[in-house]
């Protein structure tokens, strides 16, 4: 079939009157079952041909297009299937036809074209079968000769192909994004070639994980989304707010030091932009919000986590395991330590100079039970190793209190040498077995104003293991006293619903526990479950989000 007896198939093919489309729709059916690189090849001859209407011509390619794509998985296998099996040489004449349009004169042609190449690409580049399409379309935008209309259909072409398999061109993102900067630049005066150049920029942010994670080229993407936000042209600046809004939700961890130029450029366009501009500088702080949402909520999952039965069951659990004596390997190696490390015949009193002298048995008896015993031995070991680094071997002590404080520390290393031998003290265990019980630690949610209030049986139990135990060890133990934290527990009384992703911002009940946990943690140093990195930045959006609540009518 021809080419003008092939365009008159598809005019007839979108007629109104079934009787002329029908008989046209059929055989398109029978060239594609019969002959399909012919029909494929046809399309897209009538699709580059100026000779063609250019109805005709976009509809041609938007047939191509489709011979390649479906929203079924198995069906999209298929048709990829086939195109493969098409011959390299049926699918080499496609794509030089496909290219070569790209500088056609009419703009609705070339952005077709743009559409089929991407089909194409997301087929046969994941299979390493185009490897020099991107490289191609960078030669035609940076080449001094390149007519306008080639370089601005290269730049859209570019953004289909990195939107359909960005995960295939990560090892192409410097050669993508140096061509972009190129149509973004100040001096770019053409808008139509700034405007594809923005809009590629939106689609390919997703593979410039690299670019984005090294601050020199993350500042310098910024300033291409600054400049396009600054164009003359509406379009450009609506396009570069979508960059934004793609950055803020694929880049969000790197936002902050931008954060006050954001505010700036965004609160600009929010009071005096068009329309269209002020939607995306709305959408980009919409964005903002569920990602401090997000954080939030994870927070305050994290924090839920501690509440739930195993957290409580493992404390509970933990203070009967630590009351028991330590293992028979454990309690072997810390018998020696007593009796070569001690300077008195009873074992008890610690000799200082022999434990921290580097090389010597002793000081190796300490690393090799610390490497033997459980957590609560190595903590009374970590204290000895702590009293030699503070010169507690060196010399004798000259004045009274120098000698006072001498002997408070040897005294805390004598009991914990011996609990870290035998176990903790009878007094420690009979404490520590109080706390389940008093304390509600078995219970499936333990009740917090158990564990939280200034007197009870709870505070008196906690108090005897304080006062019966070393201390770092009660610290451990009492470790759950962490909920009692005013943001820690705020966080834990969030109700389930108002940690449930949605869009927007809280409202309602919801709006109200945000602003009480702001309020409650806006000053916090710890919050159970986080590290400290993890509280300053869940400290940082948890503020951003109470601004944006108006909470206390700010």
């Amino acid at each position: 079939m021809n080419q003008t007896s092939l365009a008159q198939v598809l005019q007839a093919a979108r007629s109104p009157d079934i009787n002329v489309r029908a008989p046209a729709e059929a055989h398109l059916r029978q060239l594609e079952a019969q002959n399909l690189p012919m029909l494929l090849t046809g399309l897209c001859e009538v699709m580059a041909s100026p000779n063609n209407q250019q109805d005709v011509r976009q509809l041609a390619g938007l047939y191509l297009k489709n011979q390649m794509i479906s929203k079924d998985e198995q069906r999209q296998l298929h048709l990829a299937t086939r195109w493969l099996m098409l011959g390299a040489n049926v699918r080499e004449t496609i794509k030089t036809i496909v290219v070569k349009t790209l500088a056609d004169q009419i703009d609705e042609v070339r952005k077709t074209s743009c559409m089929v190449l991407a089909k194409i690409a997301a087929i046969e580049i994941p299979r390493k079968l185009w490897d020099n399409l991107i490289e191609t379309l960078v030669n035609f935008i940076t080449n001094a000769q390149s007519p306008i209309q080639l370089k601005q259909a290269s730049f859209i072409a570019m953004g289909y192909v990195c939107e359909e398999c960005p995960q295939h061109l990560q090892d192409k993102s410097n050669g993508i994004l140096n061509a972009i900067a190129k149509g973004m630049r100040t001096e770019q005066t053409d808008v139509t070639i700034k405007l594809a150049a923005t809009g590629a920029l939106v689609n390919s942010l997703e593979l410039a994980r690299n670019n984005f994670a090294n601050k020199q080229e993350r500042d310098l993407i910024m300033q291409m989304v600054w400049s396009a936000a600054t164009s003359a042209d509406a379009r450009v600046r609506v396009a570069s707010y979508q960059c934004l809004v793609q950055i803020a939700s694929t880049y969000y961890k790197y936002l902050g030091e931008y954060m006050k130029h954001l505010y700036e450029l965004t609160a600009n366009a929010i009071q005096k932009e068009t329309e269209e501009v002020t939607q995306q500088a709305i959408e980009f702080w919409s964005t903002v919000s569920e990602n401090e949402i997000e954080i939030c909520e994870e927070a305050a999952e994290a924090v839920e986590a501690m509440a739930e039965d195993s957290s409580y069951a493992q404390a509970a659990s933990r203070i009967k395991e630590e009351s028991k004596p330590p293992s028979k390997n454990c309690g072997q190696l810390m018998h020696k330590t007593q009796s070569t490390c001690s300077q008195t015949q009873n074992h008890q009193e610690p000799d200082m100079e022999k434990l921290c002298k580097e090389g010597s048995e002793c000081h190796g008896l300490v690393h090799d039970a610390k490497d033997s015993c459980p957590p609560e031995v190595g903590m009374e070991l970590d204290e000895v190793m702590e009293a030699c680094e503070a010169g507690l071997s060196d010399g004798e002590p000259e004045t009274k209190q120098e000698r006072a404080e001498v002997a408070e520390v040897e005294e805390g290393l004598e009991q914990g040498l011996i609990e870290a031998t035998h176990g903790p003290s009878k007094e420690c265990r009979g404490a520590m077995m109080k706390l389940p019980g008093v304390c509600g630690l078995q219970e499936s949610r333990p009740d917090l104003d158990k564990i939280c209030g200034k007197k009870g049986p709870c505070q008196d139990a906690m108090e005897e293991v304080t006062k019966s135990c070393k201390p770092a060890f009660a610290s451990q133990i009492l470790s759950f006293k962490g909920m009692c934290d005013p943001c820690t527990m705020k966080l834990s009384s969030m109700p389930r619903e108002c940690q449930q992703s949605s869009p927007g911002l809280p409202t309602g009940k919801c709006k109200d526990h945000m602003c009480d946990v702001g309020e409650a943690c806006k000053d916090a140093e710890e919050v159970m479950g986080m590290g400290r990195a993890q509280v300053e930045m869940f400290k940082a959006s948890l503020s951003k989000i109470t601004q944006l609540l108006s909470c206390g009518g700010n």
